[in-house]
């Protein structure tokens, strides 16, 4: 059994109007949210702040920016953006806010709540200007600006959607930006009315067992509501996590405990049953696709260990960074 199975078994100034400028705003400080990180990125970086994350979160989890932009195999990509019509657009927001994710957003927090109506929110890391985001917020156009509990609190809506969105400045280089709900929930956490995730010793010994992991660019774990699912199995999913870490490979890790040995093992077989129907009814691959194709097969690994179902894959850096550079050439 690996050492993390054994801990995870033992219990452990506008110019345009913000429906278009909020979205860009929740892109710089959100981004990597939706894709849904470790320390290890920046050498001696603190400790992720737990104290604004609310103990009810379904998924909490970690996104290091400042090791995508590092790392070598990933140089073709940033020189790509540097040089798409989208650098520009880029370019004249982070001259407005002072937020530029290509430079200074450095890691992202982020949690989602069990009530879907309630969304989630980041807590966005970096060396950006909170001065300058703060002008930028004062002065746009459809912000409003409110006071929760002797604390600025920005709302706007978000684009089509309409989505009510919240933004409050930490600290230097620090904020707090997404649905309005969960946002004013971390705000509630922050000042003692609710408990935040340190306070729950399984959740923080969980969190911990896959933080430390050297070279991780995304680290999340879920506590599944359920109340919130009729899905026989998923009602049975006590917690899982999932780990990236991208060093001299790109690895993937995903766990998840059952409540009995039998059920971590059909869950396994499941999976391998789908990934084979998969396969099954797949066509080939382009062949500029087929190498990284084939690293993934060969490294897919399937197992179950005691209440523990795990699925881990690896693909060679080297691989991802040859494609990335075949992409730039034919575009």
């Amino acid at each position: 059994m690996t050492q993390t199975s054994k801990r995870m078994t033992e219990r452990v100034g506008s110019e345009a109007r913000f429906d278009r400028t909020g979205a860009a705003l929740a892109l710089a400080l959100g981004l990597g949210i939706a894709v849904c990180g470790g320390t290890s990125a920046a050498p001696g970086a603190a400790a992720p702040d737990l104290s604004w994350i609310p103990a009810q979160a379904a998924v909490v989890g970690q996104f290091d920016m400042a090791a995508l932009r590092d790392h070598p195999a990933l140089a073709p990509l940033w020189e790509r953006l540097a040089a798409s019509p989208g650098a520009q657009h880029l370019d004249r927001f982070a001259a407005k806010t002072g937020v530029d994710p290509r430079t200074n957003i450095d890691r992202v927090l982020f949690f989602g709540m069990p009530d879907p109506g309630a969304g989630g929110a980041a807590i966005v890391e970096g060396t950006f200007s909170q001065d300058t985001l703060a002008l930028f917020l004062d002065d746009a156009l459809g912000i409003e600006r409110e006071e929760w509990s002797a604390r600025s609190v920005y709302l706007y809506h978000e684009g089509k959607s309409g989505r009510e969105k919240a933004v409050t400045l930490l600290g230097p280089g620090r904020a707090l930006v997404g649905d309005r709900d969960a946002v004013r929930m971390a705000v509630a956490v922050q000042q003692g009315q609710v408990p935040a995730i340190s306070s729950d010793a399984h959740e923080l010994a969980l969190w911990q067992s896959v933080i430390d992991r050297p070279h991780s660019i995304l680290t999340a774990v879920a506590f599944p509501d359920l109340a919130r699912t009729d899905n026989p199995v998923l009602r049975q999913l006590k917690e899982a996590t999932l780990t990236v870490q991208f060093d001299q490979t790109l690895a993937v890790e995903f766990l998840s405990v059952w409540p009995t040995a039998e059920l971590a093992a059909a869950a396994t077989n499941w999976v391998k049953a789908t990934v084979q129907l998969h396969r099954q009814a797949e066509a080939e691959p382009p062949a500029e696709w087929r190498a990284i194709k084939g690293a993934v097969a060969d490294s897919l690994d399937m197992t179950a260990d005691g209440t523990v179902a795990s699925i881990r894959v690896a693909v060679p850096a080297t691989l991802i960074e040859e494609r990335l550079r075949e992409c730039a050439l034919e575009h």
